[in-house]
């Protein structure tokens, strides 16, 4: 266990032959991980007034914060769960799946085995609810879900796309002709 800053409480407990592991920087913050039956779970937090939790069962369970004001839960009971944020004043949930958020005042939540949430941009949601669904927002101010069910899919392309999909401005034109 890691703690720097003030007012952070962290704690690990693991039983089984399992691991536990807390990294904690940052004010008014509260990190838990909890291993059981040979799981491994790691909860990093890097930032303030932010809440993390990871709780494995005999998988991998792996909950991360960098940034302000955000959430993160990770809980692994059938498969490897991974919530993940940069950014202030997000919210990532998963179970036995991997939400990850860049932005702010975003969510993501993946509930089930292999399902991914994605989120670039702020105030967008990504839900992949059942196993094997996917669902990514590109852009601000936009929602995708994918699921219940199995292999499904849902993307989203908001405002404000990050650069790879927006549209390239009048003087990168000019400046790829001329070369």
């Amino acid at each position: 266990i890691t703690v720097r800053g003030d007012q952070s409480t962290a704690v690990a407990s693991a039983v089984n032959d399992s691991t536990a592991r807390v990294r904690l920087i940052g004010d008014e913050s509260t990190a838990v991980a909890t291993a059981v039956e040979d799981g491994y779970a790691v909860t990093r937090v890097t930032g303030d007034t932010n809440v993390a939790s990871s709780v494995a069962v005999g998988e991998t369970a792996i909950a991360r914060i960098t940034g302000a004001d955000s959430t993160a839960s990770a809980t692994a009971t059938d498969a490897r769960a991974e919530a993940t944020t940069f950014g202030d004043g997000n919210a990532a949930q998963a179970t036995d799946g991997k939400a990850v958020i860049s932005g702010d005042g975003s969510t993501a939540t993946a509930d089930g085995p292999g399902s991914l949430a994605r989120v670039w941009g702020d105030r967008s949601t990504a839900s992949a609810l059942g196993e094997q669904n996917t669902a990514f927002v590109w852009g601000d101010d936009s929602r995708a879900i994918a699921g219940p069910g199995t292999g499904n899919t849902a993307i989203s392309l908001g405002t404000n796309p990050p650069p790879l999909f927006r549209s390239p401005s009048k003087s990168h034109i000019s400046r790829t002709r001329l070369r």
